[in-house]
């Protein structure tokens, strides 16, 4: 079956068209690109990402809900990319040895349907559900801050609580702290 989707490259074009075979652990997929009925073959490591769309001209008038649970999609997600966009959504297939993931809109009305991103791509990704489940045990609100020494240096490092997902490292040794 094919799904329309937007394809958006490291190096800023983006390119709308078809595909039938896109899988987010092969290395590439064939995207018929729209108007032209040409095949190009994508490597996924030169996208930042690839938004799989209801339609090819989305609503401009339309503004995504932000506040919006969906139950059994997975963990809450943020992904801030290297160029500045921000995306939230829901995934169930992030695993931090992989070279993507898929992730879901907040809003089941929004254009899109499934996104891919290319971890290449990010500067940031923070998991919100954990860091909201595991803040709540412990009392901790996300603008809170934790102190977490360092096992390797012993040098006590600050970090906002919603970084705790980061596996952040140490300031002065470069240790990782969890």
């Amino acid at each position: 079956m094919e799904s329309k989707v937007v394809a958006h490259f490291l190096d800023h074009r983006i390119v709308k068209g078809y595909t039938a075979d896109f899988f987010p652990h092969q290395e590439y997929f064939h995207l018929v690109e729209l108007g032209t009925n040409r095949a190009v073959r994508i490597e996924l490591k030169d996208l930042k990402a690839l938004f799989v769309v209801k339609t090819f001209e989305g609503d401009p008038v339309y503004r995504e809900k932000k506040d919006v649970e969906r139950k059994g999609l997975g963990n809450k997600v943020k992904v801030i990319f290297r160029d500045g966009e921000e995306l939230v959504g829901y995934t169930q297939g992030f695993l931090r040895g992989r070279d993507g993931f898929l992730m879901y809109p907040l809003d089941d009305n929004s254009n899109n349907d499934t996104i891919y991103v290319n971890r290449a791509a990010t500067a940031e990704i923070s998991i919100l559900e954990d860091i909201n489940r595991q803040g709540r045990s412990q009392g901790l609100e996300m603008d809170d801050y934790l102190t977490i020494q360092c096992p390797s240096c012993g040098a006590k490092n600050k970090f906002k609580a919603i970084k705790i997902a980061q596996r952040p490292r140490c300031g002065k040794c470069g240790a990782h702290l969890i």
